[in-house]
This record gives C-alpha cells, sequence and structure tokens, in this order.
C-alpha cells in the first residue's frame, strides 16, 4: 500500500505526465559518485589511474563510476581518505551554497559527513565546520569518516541543534540543513527506505524541519548564507516549508540557482531546484538557497586553551604546528580554528587528533592521514600486508614512521632495528583481495 500512495502522491505533486517519468526512473539502477580528496590525491593522478570514471557535470573534484569496472568501496583509496563515496545528487546543495576559504560554517544534521567533507574540503585549514548529529551513533560514524580523510578543520559534536544555537547565536556564514525526511530519493538505495514511506511520516517530517529551519535561523549572520535540502520528493517537506519559512522571516531572500535542463523548478522559482532522477544522474535532492539580509562581518572569537607545551612539541616532532592543543575524552587534538568549543557536552573530536593520552604518546593514525611529509612507499604487497595488521621488515632508522602508497599516507609504522611494528588501528584492519590501484 505504501508504494501506491507514494505513487499518488508523487503524481499529485508533479502532475501525471512528469510523476510517471519519475516513478519509472526510480526502477532504474542506482548511480554511483565519489568526492576525490585533492589533499591525498591530485585529480590528474586519479584519471591516469581510472580512466573509465566520468566527471560530474558540475562538481571539479566529483566522479560517476560504474561499480563493475572500480569497486571503490572496498579500494585502499577509500580505507585512506583519498576519495568518499556520495550520491551525485547530495553534493550539490555545498556546491550550490558555496562556501569560501576561510569560511566558517554549521552543519546541522551531518552524519554520515558527506555536506561537512564537501564544505571542509572547500573553506581549507582557514575555515571551520561546526558538524553535528543528534544521534551519538552516527555522529560516531561521521567522527570516523573525517578522521578518515584527514581533515583538520572541522568540530564534530552530537547535541540537540537547540544547544548550538544557544550557544553560538548568529555566527555563521554558512549553514548547511540537509534536514531529516521521508527519504524517498533512497529507494533505489534501500529497499526499506521504500516500505517504510507513509503521508504520517511525511508529515512529522515536515513539522520536525520546520523546527530545525529556525535554528539554523537563528545561527545565520547577516549576509549569511543558508542551504536547505532534503532526500524527499514531497512538496509538505520542501517548497511547502521553505515557502512558510520564507513567510514569517522578511530579512531571507532566495538566492537565485543557475538554469539548467536537468534542474527541476518547482512553481517556476528561482531560488528552488529538484534533482530528479528522470533528468538528473544522481538519486535525487530539493535543495534551497537563502541568504539572511544585511552584511555583518564575521565574528572573530579566538578559542583559549591551556597552554601544553609538552604535546605541542610532541606534535612538532612529527611536522605538525597547532596554535592550540586540546584535550577530549582522554586524547590531544589539535586545533586551529577561531570558534570557541562547547564544553558540556564536549566534542568528540577538535581539529586533528595527536594522540590518547598516556605515559608513553603514540601518534595518532589521523595525525598521518592529516599530514603532508614525507613517507615511506611501499610496494603493492607492502601495503596490502601493512593493511591486514602484519608486521613489516624496512630498512631506516629507528622510530615512528608514516608508510604510504602511491604517494597517499597510510598511517604509522614503529621501527626497531628494521623492523616495523604496525600501527593501523586494530578496527580498520582488513586482507584486501583488490587493493583499488
Amino acid at each position: 500500500m505504501a508504494m501506491a500512495d507514494f505513487a499518488s502522491s508523487i503524481i499529485g505533486h508533479f502532475g501525471e505526465s512528469l510523476g510517471k517519468e519519475i516513478l519509472s526512473s526510480m526502477e532504474k539502477e542506482q548511480t554511483h559518485a565519489l568526492v576525490l580528496n585533492e589533499e591525498r590525491l591530485s585529480k590528474e593522478a586519479f584519471k591516469s589511474l581510472f580512466p573509465a570514471v566520468r566527471e560530474h557535470p558540475f562538481i571539479e573534484n566529483a566522479f560517476y563510476y560504474d561499480k563493475a569496472d572500480y569497486d571503490f568501496g572496498k579500494s585502499i583509496l577509500h580505507a585512506s581518505g583519498a576519495i568518499y563515496i556520495q550520491d551525485a545528487s547530495a553534493m550539490m546543495p555545498v556546491h550550490f551554497l558555496n562556501p569560501k576559504r576561510g569560511d566558517t560554517c554549521i552543519d546541522l544534521c551531518a552524519a554520515p559527513g558527506g555536506k561537512t567533507i564537501d564544505a571542509s574540503l572547500k573553506i581549507g585549514m582557514e575555515g571551520t565546520v561546526v558538524s553535528n548529529d543528534l544521534s551519538f551513533p552516527r555522529a560516531k560514524e561521521l567522527s570516523s569518516n573525517i578522521e578518515r580523510l584527514g581533515l583538520g578543520n572541522t568540530i564534530i559534536m552530537s547535541v540537540q541543534p537547540s544547544l548550538l544555537s544557544k550557544f553560538y547565536g548568529p555566527t555563521f556564514d554558512n549553514v548547511i540543513l540537509d534536514a531529516p525526511c521521508s527519504g524517498s530519493a533512497m529507494f533505489r538505495k534501500n529497499e526499506l527506505s521504500e516500505s517504510d514511506w507513509t503521508e504520517n511520516k511525511v508529515l512529522g517530517n515536515a513539522k520536525t524541519q520546520r523546527e530545525l529551519l529556525e535554528i539554523a535561523y537563528s545561527l545565520l549572520k547577516e549576509g549569511g548564507r543558508l542551504v536547505y535540502s532534503t532526500c524527499s520528493f514531497s512538496r509538505e517537506e520542501n517548497e511547502d516549508n521553505i515557502d512558510y519559512f520564507l513567510s514569517i522571516h522578511d530579512d531571507m531572500e532566495l538566492i537565485e540557482l543557475p538554469d539548467d535542463p536537468r534542474f527541476y523548478r518547482p512553481s517556476n522559482s528561482k531560488g528552488m531546484v529538484y534533482l530528479l532522477p528522470c533528468f538528473y544522474e544522481g538519486e535525487g535532492q530539493f535543495v534551497a538557497l537563502m541568504k539572511k539580509k544585511g552584511d555583518m562581518p564575521s565574528i572573530k572569537r579566538k578559542a583559549k586553551f591551556k597552554e601544553n607545551k609538552a604535546i605541542k612539541e610532541f606534535a612538532s616532532s612529527f611536522g605538525y604546528e597547532p596554535s592550540s592543543i586540546v584535550e577530549i575524552n582522554e586524547a590531544y587534538y589539535g586545533y586551529d580554528g577561531e570558534l570557541p568549543l562547547m564544553n558540556s557536552p564536549s566534542p568528540l573530536r577538535v581539529g586533528v587528533k595527536i594522540a590518547e593520552k598516556a605515559k608513553t604518546l603514540i601518534p595518532d593514525y589521523a595525525l598521518s592521514h592529516f599530514l603532508k611529509v614525507k613517507a615511506i612507499g611501499l610496494s603493492l604487497d607492502e601495503a596490502r600486508r601493512y593493511l591486514a595488521g602484519e608486521t613489516l621488515s624496512l630498512n631506516t632508522e629507528d622510530g615512528f614512521h608514516i608508510v604510504s602508497y602511491n604517494q597517499v599516507n597510510l598511517g604509522y609504522i614503529k621501527i626497531t632495528h628494521g623492523l616495523g611494528k604496525n600501527h593501523y588501528p586494530k578496527g580498520l584492519r582488513h586482507i584486501y583481495k583488490y587493493i583499488g590501484y
């Protein structure tokens, strides 16, 4: 019955002709795409290694691929954080938002982290992304993805979004609200989403989304930009919400989005688009881009921490010079941002994890993915063995070293008299039959 109800809602929303076209497209195979982390691997090198990938039409560091050619999810490139697998339409909200280097961003419902990653790569180490997800397990997954990609400009939280509003206020240049939704654009990749869809779920989500839009508004500084997105095709969760939001905030205005035959505009709106799978190669997304009127300069609130000279010196010995050291949950992090940190509850992670708190400090795996320092290049066989957790024989000086394969850092190894003790995290160890390149 759910699919019959869904089909009726789609035809009622988009009309019979387009509605049937949408429903037909949702029966086809899902698409596959990825974002390339050019901090880890250059676009030229990636394309030479994988000539069958196709470039995303709008995003320079994104590609489509055929899973029969390259199963990137099982590749070492994925494990090492050189790529992040993400739906090609889910990349578009941050593309439209277009945060600039040095901007402050907040991602309110961030897990598993795709839009945080998209924003982080755009703003660089000069900026900061506060990335939050209310679900603690999902926030932990988000934190792992950030760590894997070696991103050093994020603060990961797992709190009620309203707490962020009270703590930060109208601080951010950019707010990303990828709102929880009924998930109709997920049907091709998740059968549970299809069986779980109901009109009541749509209406319940629409209410939650309006509450989240109010929180997003309270975090946005004058002149700042807010991107709202869902993976739903339901009017109630999309243009109805935006129309209502704009009706109660006369200082918010839609920003015109580009014209393209792949974008469907509801009611000829220039600031809202659907990325429908019958027009756009992807699973689907609704996007609205808005701006708060006015022009308030960025709020500079330099974070203050107790000086920790010993940890700074330890980080420096590995090639990292953080401006601040933060201690969270028995671990040390390097933080270079300007935003203050919520103390209660504490962040899951801040910036770059340097080491666990212990009598003998060991450089963390995350540090190896963040740093751009000389590493020991491994052969294909050595890389496979390293990722499986084996000890390696390497003829180099004693001490900790980063090991890499094809110039992409994998992790740390400690050499003692030519024997390398493996420090790749035990929970990530895997025997790769297919290393990916």
